[in-house]
């Protein structure tokens, strides 16, 4: 299936343990489509002994959210940093949009491993998941959002819908990675595709918004 154009790293230099098995998983899970990795390949890749895994998480899905937490962080940060920025609100959103679509690039499974992870262990994850990235999310385009109609850029839309609208474009190309060389013989999602892709989807969303005088 296509592939994240990006440099392979190896996942063999020195580091900790912890981060070294989370590496693994997300360099396994970022090279397929579906949220499955087994503690046998996490071993058999790692070289470590997936008894860590309990020691270190306590069971797999402990480690698969730890990975989650680890990889949204980067997001979040990001996410301040646009916050702080002294420019228009369309521009503050297309800043916004780009950066998601960078980090579905950089991690492709990371929505998917949200939406695992909100469906497993009675709902174990999804409350925390919630409180700590997507409301802070949400908030940060409610925000923007207003100011822009203060501004005189963006007419009233609902932030809630708009919130799922952002999310589902930025995360798409990714999700179906696997289309991509079947339906449009496209065999990797190199730089060049992201960032135009990046540049489409902020543009036909903030357009859509635009307030028409």
């Amino acid at each position: 299936m296509p592939a994240i154009a990006k440099p392979k790293r190896s996942i063999k230099k020195e580091q900790g343990t912890k981060d070294l098995l989370l590496d693994t998983a997300a360099e396994i899970l970022s090279e397929r489509s579906r949220i499955d990795v087994t503690l046998s390949e996490l071993g058999e890749r790692s070289g470590m002994n997936t008894a860590l895994v309990r020691y270190y998480f306590g069971n797999k899905n402990g480690m698969l959210m730890a990975l989650t937490e680890r990889t949204l962080n980067h997001a979040m940060a990001q996410l301040d940093r646009v916050q702080a920025l002294n420019i228009p609100a369309d521009e503050k959103l297309a800043l916004h949009i780009k950066g998601t679509i960078n980090t579905y690039f950089d991690y492709p499974f990371a929505n998917r491993l949200m939406h695992s992870l909100g469906t497993i262990d009675d709902g174990k994850y999804e409350k925390e998941i919630a409180n700590k990235f997507a409301r802070p999310i949400m908030e940060f385009q409610r925000k923007v959002l207003k100011d822009g109609e203060t501004q005189g850029i963006f007419r009233k839309v609902n932030p809630k819908l708009l919130s799922f609208h952002i999310a589902g474009a930025c995360d798409y190309l990714f999700h179906n990675l696997a289309y991509l060389n079947e339906l449009h013989g496209i065999e990797e999602v190199s730089e060049e595709i992201k960032e135009s892709y990046g540049e489409q989807v902020s543009s036909i969303i903030i357009q859509g918004i635009r307030k028409i005088d």
